[in-house]
This record gives structure tokens, C-alpha cells and sequence, in this order.
């Protein structure tokens, strides 16, 4: 009897351990992350060849301390290479470290390598090379803090590559672990009582192949070459030849229905593709189909529906995510009763827009993702919220709303009917929605054909459990309501940032879209900042600089993407200079200008703190319009700004510039500022408070939103 080691995910030890037992194993023991057994060399092949979880099969070969690399190498040095592995023959050494005292532990390998082949050339007179893309021999290094374990991997590679999948889709789950989640989900016990198995999500068609598979008994390493077994010295000339003719002579035909579908044809094509590859035929199928075209009626018999969706790890895949899960769950109670099902997912939270209560949750990691493998038996008596009210979104099954959900689903279609009635048709940017009720703490921004959602970070004494439930309601509901695709909504997470923190990128899509407004065009990136490049909120103050501007020379400090002077040259402005530290938004205001013919030299841009840039300047200037951030401490700036701290400076720095008569608007969003009368007397201005006057019907809930001043140069 030989003992030996088969890896497989954490959290699917059991259904090695069953497998093992299966396949005749002996004295079988579950460890973290994998199951020992003992048996002949044959049996560890016949775990290669039969195991549907199994990463990888191990022969320890010994194991003890090592504090240095020399302590390694004598390690390595007192196991009989040249009894498992010929001169001729090609090696690699893999290290897996946890916890490892060594800085670098690519020098472990080395120090085995050097021990194999050394002990090899004493012995046979020659040394085996290293081939690390195909060798005949694996060495398994496991490095446990001190504790070292050099084993010989038996299995020639990762045992979940079964040399079926030609092409794939983003995410693919691996296919031990498809294989894995199938047995948690009972399927060999229901596919040999002729159930059905259905993945709407099909993606390659992971789950469909080795669905098939297990129920046509195919051993998942048919199509696997095992050199090792052909190779290594211990074993017994032809042994994976003849597991290889017992396991063909095991397949039966395929009687199970088995369906796959995908919204993404590109996904069918790979999953059509791999069948054919692992050589499932029968009544298995896959269609392009979306989930409003999934099945309209209900599956029949005792079935078994299982998928991998979108986990939506990404804050910008999280909209779609949740829609799909809310009309996901309505199919499953409405189409699937009597069924049993098995959803993978990263996040708990998602599981809870189905409607089912889960019998069973299995936690283990697909790759670096920590996932929950979600268990339900679709019977009435596991459905909550039975007696909400349903949403219907223009495509798919209708989603289950509680109480809270449709007060926020009535107070957005209340928002958006009293907006349509007074906003002016030529208004197509406006806020709906800013924390109306206090339980759904988020902004809702309409962009023509766009939506924005950005949430407010929730005050600590909410509970993070309901502020997630509350945000994942927002998603479910408002992009039906307004009528917007979800593919066309932006989320954001609005919380207070730090110095450059405020002009990082959120995503990478670099995607821009036009929007128009009053008459006048201007680029927006929904997705990459936390700002878009327009503040609905400046609407009116921008018209007010317009009207203003006929004649004058007009200067735009802090001007972001220059939106305020495309209003002043629009409304005859006579020149234009443009003011702000980032290169980036000073491109975006000259593309801004460019996109309403406004070009020339009358209109000039400069990429300056503008400090430095006021401290320079020469001339005077009729208009002005001073809009600085609350806070930064960009490193560009030699200084930090806060704006209440601050205030008072830029004010008498600008104001110098205004010629008499001249006029300065000053507009701050700090929500607490406070300008002292007696502190802007001292400037030579006559100061109005314009805050109500420049603040837009769709912002009249939240007054707070800007501060804005107009002050004329006595």
C-alpha cells in the first residue's frame, strides 16, 4: 500500500472523499484543501483517470523542517530520484508557499532542481532537463512556514484541464469544480432517475459537458495523455492504456435532456464548440437565447437547473446584475416548480433578489472570487415576500417587490411625472431623484437616454446589511421605471474624497457620449469619474453667464470641462481664457467648444493652478466666474486649498483683475460654507446672494446643493 495525496477546491473535500471511495481507495482521510488515501500505483492513476473534482494526484515523497536553502537541498538530496525518473527524461518543479518563511521561494525550486538533478547524474551518469511548458514529471513543492513536503505529481498537470474546451468566455468556471458543484447538487443520483438539467447561462458550456459526462459515466480523463503514467519508473508499462479501455467500455449513451442557453452567441458558439470537442451527442442542446425568451411555460418532471451569471464584482456590471437576478428568481417560481436548483454566486446579497429561501449554502472560491453556491428546492413553501407587488420591466419576467420597494418605485414614477409636467421640454439633464426618503440614501441623474446612480455613503449607525438591501432595490426599480436600458446606467458611490482622489478614473471604459442643453452640446464620460462633466446643479448659472457675456472678456478659473465658457462664447463673449491644473479636463473644455464651432484665438487655455495663474495675470477682464473644489491637496498644487479657510484670498485675487462695473460669480458645493458680509464689504464689491435664483426646479429639494454669489467691482 502506497499513500498518496489528491488536491481538489476547498469545500469539495467530501465529494473526493466519496469518489475516492467510489473508485477503491483505501484508509481515506479529508485534509484542507484535499483527501489522502492509500492503494498501488494503479489506483493512483485510476483517481487521475476517474476523478471529476481532483486538481492534481500526489506521491509524497518526503517532508521535514528547512530553515535555509542549503537545508532544502539536503532535504531534496536524500529522496531516490533516479528510481522514479530517468536521465532522458524532463522535469519542472512547481512551489506552492503559504505562509513561507523564505523572502523569495523561487530559490526552494532551484535548491530541488539542483538536488534531483545532481542525485540523478551520481546515479545514471547524465541529468534530466527542465521543460516548464511540457514535462514528463511535475515536482510538487509545498511550503507550509518551515515544513517541507516534495511530492511527484502523478496526474502530468491540473487535472481539471480535460482537453474539451477549445474556446471560451469571459469568466469560465473551471471544470473540476462545474464537475463538483453537479455532485453537491445530487445530479449523478437525478440523472440516473432521468432528470433534466437546464443552465440558462450557459456561457463555454462547463456545467453542460461535464453534466453529460457524469451522467453517461465518461470518465473526465479520457481525452487526457498521462506521460507520467507512460514514463515514470514505478509504474507498470501500459497502465493508462488499460484504464484508458476499461473507461471507454464504461460510456453508455446519453438519454438526458440537457439545454444550455446564452443571450451571447458568441458564448453558444463556444459551448456548441466544446461539445463537439468532449464528443456529447444526444438530446443536448444550446440556444441564443435571452431571459426574456427563456422558457414561457412550465419545465415539466424533476429537473435540475444550475448556472454560473455574472457575479457583478465590477460596480459598473452591478445594475444589470441585479435586474438579472430579480427576473432570474420570478422565472424559477413562476416556470421552475417542482425543480431543484443550484445558483453560484459572489455575493450573498444577490442570492436574496431570487425570492427563495436556500436550503443549503456550500462557501468555497472559484479562483480568487469567494463564492456561495446557492441550493433551492422550487416548492411554494420556500418563496417569500409572496404577497408583494411586481414590477414589470419592458423585457424579461416581472420582479417581486416588499413594501419598501414599491414606496420607493411610487415616489420615483412621483418625482419623474412632476418633472415631465415642469421642467422645459429642452431640458433633457436633470436630477429625479436626491435622497427623497431617507431609507434610500442615493442621486438619480437623467442624461437624455442615460442614467447616472450614484449613492451616498450610508451614516454608520445604518445597518450595512439593509443599506446594501436598500441600494440593490434602487437598481431593481429605477432603470424600469425611467425607461433607461440598464446596459446605459452609470453607478457611482459618492463619498467625500481626498486630494487627487476626486479626479481618479472609477472605471476604464473611456467612453463619452453628446448631450445637448440649452442649445448647446457637450461631451460627458458617465463612467470613468465620479463627476461626468456637466453639474446639473450650475444649469441656471451657466444661463446667467450667457446673458451676462455679450461684449465682455470672459475668464473661467477652476473650469473643470470649460462648460461655463462654452455659455459665455455662445452668448457673444468678446474673448474667453480658460483656467484649471488638469491637462486632461482643459482638453475635454476645448473639445467642449470645438463641438459648438467656438474656436480661435480669442479663446485661450491654460493648464495652471490657479493661483499661480491669478499671481501672474495682467489685464482685467468684465466677467468672471470663480467655481473652486471644497478641498485639494493635488500635488501639483504647491499649497492645499480649503475653500472656507480660503475663500477670502482667491476672492481678492480675482476681484483685482474685474475692471469697475465688472462682475464676479462665485459658487461654492460646500454644504456648511459661510460668507462673512463684513469680510467681502472690505473687497470694493456690491455682493447679492443668487443661490435661490441659480438653483433649478429639480434641485429645489436639496438647496444646499451650491452657494452662489454675484459680486460687482464698485
Amino acid at each position: 500500500m502506497i499513500r498518496f495525496f489528491a488536491s481538489c477546491p476547498s469545500g469539495f473535500e467530501a465529494q473526493l472523499a466519496e469518489e475516492l471511495e467510489a473508485i477503491g481507495a483505501k484508509e481515506i482521510k479529508e485534509s484542507r484543501a484535499g483527501v489522502k488515501f492509500a492503494g498501488n500505483v494503479e489506483s493512483a492513476f485510476r483517481v487521475a483517470m476517474w476523478s471529476r473534482v481532483a486538481n492534481r494526484v500526489l506521491l509524497p515523497l518526503i517532508e521535514g523542517p528547512c530553515r535555509s536553502a542549503e537545508h532544502v537541498y539536503d532535504l531534496a538530496r536524500r529522496v531516490p530520484w533516479h528510481e522514479h525518473i530517468a536521465a532522458e527524461h524532463t522535469i519542472a518543479v512547481e512551489v506552492h508557499a503559504t505562509g513561507s518563511i523564505f523572502n523569495d521561494t523561487r530559490i526552494i525550486g532551484l535548491k530541488v532542481k539542483d538536488a534531483l538533478v545532481d542525485t540523478i547524474r551520481d546515479n545514471c551518469g547524465d541529468r534530466p532537463d527542465v521543460s516548464k511548458q511540457a514535462p514528463d514529471f511535475r515536482i510538487h513543492v509545498a511550503l507550509k512556514g518551515p515544513d517541507l513536503t516534495l511530492s511527484l505529481e502523478l496526474s502530468a498537470g491540473p487535472l481539471h484541464e480535460r482537453g474539451y474546451r477549445k474556446r471560451l468566455v469571459e469568466a469560465p468556471i473551471k471544470e473540476n469544480l462545474a464537475a463538483g458543484i453537479l455532485m453537491k447538487l445530487g445530479w449523478p443520483e437525478r440523472a440516473r432517475a432521468g432528470a433534466e438539467l437546464l443552465d440558462p447561462m450557459c456561457g463555454s458550456g462547463t456545467f453542460l459537458v461535464e453534466a453529460a459526462f457524469i451522467a453517461m459515466d465518461r470518465a473526465p480523463g479520457l481525452q487526457r495523455e498521462n506521460v507520467t503514467a507512460q514514463k515514470w519508473l514505478c509504474a507498470e508499462p501500459g497502465v493508462w492504456e488499460k484504464l484508458r479501455d476499461e473507461a471507454n467500455a464504461r460510456i453508455k449513451p446519453l438519454e438526458n435532456k440537457i439545454r444550455g442557453y446564452d443571450q451571447s452567441m458568441t458564448a453558444v458558439r463556444a459551448s456548441r464548440m466544446n461539445l463537439a470537442s468532449a464528443g456529447v451527442q444526444g438530446p443536448i442542446s444550446v440556444e441564443p437565447r435571452a431571459l426574456e425568451d427563456w422558457p414561457n411555460h412550465q419545465l415539466q418532471g424533476q429537473g435540475l437547473m444550475v448556472t454560473n451569471p455574472p457575479y457583478g464584482v465590477r460596480l459598473s456590471d452591478e445594475v444589470s446584475v441585479v435586474g438579472l437576478f430579480g427576473q432570474m428568481g420570478e422565472f424559477m417560481r413562476q416556470r421552475a416548480l417542482g425543480w431543484h436548483a443550484g445558483i453560484l454566486t459572489a455575493d450573498a446579497g444577490l442570492g436574496k433578489l431570487l425570492g427563495i429561501k436556500a436550503h443549503k449554502i456550500s462557501k468555497f472560491h472559484n479562483g480568487p472570487i469567494p463564492c456561495q453556491l446557492l441550493q433551492f428546492d422550487l416548492q411554494e413553501d420556500a418563496f417569500f415576500n409572496k404577497s408583494g407587488e411586481t414590477l414589470a420591466p419592458p423585457k424579461g419576467f416581472p420582479v417581486l417587490l416588499d413594501g419598501n420597494a414599491k414606496m420607493f418605485q411610487n415616489r420615483l414614477q412621483k418625482n419623474l411625472d412632476r418633472l415631465r409636467k415642469k421642467l422645459d421640454e429642452k431640458v433633457t439633464c436633470y436630477r429625479i431623484y436626491d435622497a427623497d426618503m431617507p431609507e434610500y440614501n442615493v442621486a438619480i441623474d437623467r442624461y437624455e437616454d442615460h442614467l447616472v446612480i450614484a449613492e451616498y455613503a450610508p451614516p454608520k449607525t445604518v445597518d450595512a446589511s439593509k443599506a446594501e438591501r436598500r441600494w440593490r432595490d434602487v437598481l431593481m426599480v429605477a432603470p424600469d421605471v425611467i425607461g433607461i436600458p440598464r446596459e446605459q446606467v452609470s453607478l457611482k458611490v459618492r463619498r467625500r474624497q481626498s486630494g487627487n482622489k476626486q479626479y481618479e478614473r472609477e472605471t476604464e471604459r473611456q467612453e463619452t457620449l453628446v448631450v445637448r442643453e440649452a442649445g448647446l452640446q457637450f461631451e460627458l464620460n458617465l463612467w470613468d469619474y465620479l463627476d461626468t462633466g456637466l453639474f446639473l446643479d450650475h444649469r441656471l448659472v451657466r444661463e446667467r453667464i450667457r446673458s451676462f457675456a455679450k461684449g465682455k472678456r470672459f475668464l473661467n478659473l477652476f473650469a473643470y470641462t470649460g462648460s461655463a465658457t462654452v455659455y459665455a462664447a455662445s452668448g457673444g463673449a468678446k474673448s474667453t481664457i480658460t483656467v484649471d491644473m488638469s491637462a486632461n479636463y482643459l482638453a475635454w473644455a476645448e473639445r467642449n467648444m470645438a463641438l459648438n464651432g467656438l474656436l480661435g484665438s480669442k479663446h485661450q487655455y491654460f493648464s495652471l493652478d490657479a493661483y499661480d495663474w491669478l499671481d501672474r495675470a495682467q489685464g482685467t477682464y468684465d466677467l468672471i466666474f470663480l467655481d473652486p473644489p471644497t478641498f485639494s491637496n493635488s500635488k501639483r498644487m504647491n499649497r492645499t486649498l480649503d475653500i472656507q479657510r480660503d475663500f477670502l484670498g482667491l476672492l481678492r485675487r480675482s476681484i483685482r483683475l474685474l475692471d469697475r462695473g465688472g462682475i464676479l460669480i462665485f459658487s461654492t458645493n460646500r454644504r456648511k460654507f459661510k460668507l462673512e458680509d463684513e469680510l467681502v464689504a472690505e473687497l470694493g464689491v456690491r455682493n447679492e446672494d443668487i443661490t435661490e435664483e441659480t438653483m433649478p426646479l429639480d434641485f429645489a429639494k436639496r438647496p444646499s446643493i451650491h452657494q452662489c454669489w454675484q459680486m460687482t467691482k464698485l
